[in-house]
């Protein structure tokens, strides 16, 4: 139910952002699997960690307003290839890098 909804959300703000909103980072972007919980999003090279640090943005704040009470996290994933085992990597100044398969 509600779970769904924050999903739902989510989406709409990431999907509104990355066709309407010129000044966005997600803007030139596409949202390309919505599954569950977890939205894949293609994004520009050039911009894709930017484009990943504001999905997540919007994404916690859809949980924010819809399970107040409920602590929820999302955390940003850059990869060329989708896989259930990437994870979250940083470079030494705290930017999102591209994760790859060890």
């Amino acid at each position: 139910g509600l779970g769904a909804d924050v999903a739902t959300s989510a989406w709409f703000e990431v999907m509104y952002e990355a066709e309407c909103v010129e000044s966005s980072d997600l803007y030139g972007s596409r949202v390309v699997l919505f599954a569950h919980d977890e939205l894949v999003t293609e994004a520009p090279a050039s911009r894709a960690a930017e484009a990943a640090e504001r999905q997540t943005e919007i994404m916690r704040a859809a949980g924010r307003a819809l399970l107040d009470h409920v602590p929820l996290d999302s955390s940003p994933v850059l990869c060329e290839a989708w896989s259930k085992k990437a994870k979250t990597v940083r470079d030494a100044s705290g930017r999102l890098v591209v994760w790859r398969p060890s």
